[in-house]
């Protein structure tokens, strides 16, 4: 529905229909970003979160510097 890979609808319980989009970064996506606005990567980890509705998702950490 928002035609972008990664990009989804999510809906919040308390609220009628779509609450907001959220989108799920990958790895190169989110090392392409920091790299093109002037960040040095220092450290990258995947790691598992919870968010703020309870699922356990998979994730990332990420170390940077501003170059």
């Amino acid at each position: 529905m928002t035609k972008e890979e990664g990009s989804f609808l999510a809906y919040d319980g308390n609220a009628v229909g779509v609450a907001y989009t959220a989108h799920h970064f990958t790895e190169k996506e989110l090392v392409f970003l920091l790299i093109e606005n002037g960040f040095e990567v220092e450290f990258f980890k995947r790691d598992a979160f919870v968010t703020r509705t309870g699922n356990r998702v998979n994730g990332f950490v990420i170390v940077r510097n501003k170059g």
